[in-house]
């Protein structure tokens, strides 16, 4: 029998080895600053670039990170609001030709994609993102750090 504490079993009780072999889970965040783009990739298998959606961190100008994650060409994006990065992937490098926002990811994300096509762009980034207040922000954010070629100056 274990022991109930707040209606639950405890395994601390029931097994106090549990601690003293496998320490706490602590999730390091750290390791997401240290580069402005950090691709998340696990384990390597063959085949796992195809099998697996991709994953980016991309870093704002105030130093907050942002995970993205690749549009498939096969799948039809959502219709909530969002933000959206041309990029130009170079290997393990991103370069953001264009950061976008918009109330539909379904009916506005490849309103400039012709255009970043002509400037290298190679993926489409997505993050939902539903208040349109925060999608501004952020995209401003990453206009500051990142200055891609297709944000204007006169751009809101």
């Amino acid at each position: 029998m274990g022991i109930l504490r707040n209606g639950a079993y405890d395994a601390r009780i029931v097994c106090p080895l549990i601690d003293a072999v496998r320490p706490p889970f602590r999730p390091s965040h750290t390791a997401f600053a240290v580069s402005a783009v950090s691709p998340r990739r696990p384990h390597a298998y063959p085949g796992w670039e195809s099998a697996l959606p991709r994953e980016l961190d991309f870093t704002g100008e105030s130093g907050t990170l942002y995970r993205y994650h690749v549009h498939e060409d096969d799948r039809a994006p959502s219709p909530a609001g969002g933000n959206y990065l041309y990029v130009k992937m170079s290997g393990a490098d991103a370069q953001v030709i264009y950061a976008g926002e918009t109330e539909s990811l379904y009916r506005g994300l490849r309103s400039d994609w012709s255009e970043a096509r002509e400037h290298g762009a190679t993926d489409i980034f997505l993050r939902l993102n539903v208040t349109g207040d925060v999608r501004r922000a952020e995209k401003a954010d990453l206009v500051a750090h990142y200055k891609p070629v297709m944000n204007t100056v006169s751009e809101p």
